[in-house]
């Protein structure tokens, strides 16, 4: 009896599940995904939406951010989406309708609860969340977070500061001349103007770095 031709001899190829693509290849694909397609991939299967914390939409445009009046949600406006519709987050946690935005970082808000002035980061994307003591009654805040280490600092405008791995709120103990005009952070450095001086804040060498007086 003759055998059987080669090709129907061979067994068919394995089938390849795609909740055990390789975690690499999976940020691959996230980090290619707008912010809608990104959202339907999470739910492709378990794997996939664990893998999606580790990524984050790819959006050239900022989107805007609108906190309904008492609610638990954003809601989110793409303006690269043609069909301009508004989409909701999941349940950010129930403190929310009582909060206000202090300051922003990329997808990362510093929020803060009223009135009690509790100050909690949240990724409005991972919904991680990072709660931090009171704080010192300032609003006009800076936050910087780096997206790889996930290091963050928060700095108030009376000078005090907390970053990661701190324990209470520290405060810069020189103190600026006049009344403060506006703060900026680059770069690991604070700059902050005053109606008097300029002066700079490095927040990896040393803490004070003093520029002549403005005129």
């Amino acid at each position: 009896m003759s055998s059987l031709p080669l090709a129907l001899a061979q067994s068919p190829p394995p089938l390849h599940c795609w909740s055990e693509l390789p975690l690499d290849l999976m940020q691959l694909i996230f980090e290619r995904l707008g912010f809608t397609d990104f959202e339907r991939a999470k739910s492709v299967c378990s794997s996939w939406l664990s893998g999606s914390t580790q990524s984050k939409p790819n959006n050239k445009i900022p989107w805007m951010i609108l906190l309904p009046e008492e609610k638990n949600y954003f809601l989110l406006f793409n303006p690269e989406d043609r069909e301009e519709k508004l989409y909701k987050t999941q349940h950010l946690g129930d403190d929310l309708a009582n909060s206000v935005c202090l300051a922003t970082c990329r997808s990362w808000l510093l929020m803060a609860t009223l009135p009690h002035e509790r100050l909690y980061i949240l990724n409005l994307l991972t919904l991680v969340r990072i709660n931090l003591p009171i704080s010192c009654g300032s609003y006009d805040t800076i936050l910087w977070i780096d997206e790889r280490s996930k290091d963050y600092l928060v700095i108030g405008e009376d000078l005090a500061y907390f970053k990661k791995g701190d324990n209470s709120w520290k405060k810069i103990s020189d103190q600026l001349s006049g009344s403060q005009k506006g703060m900026v952070f680059k770069d690991h450095k604070l700059y902050a103007l005053t109606e008097e001086e300029l002066r700079i804040f490095d927040f990896l060498v040393s803490f004070l770095c003093k520029f002549p007086e403005l005129t």
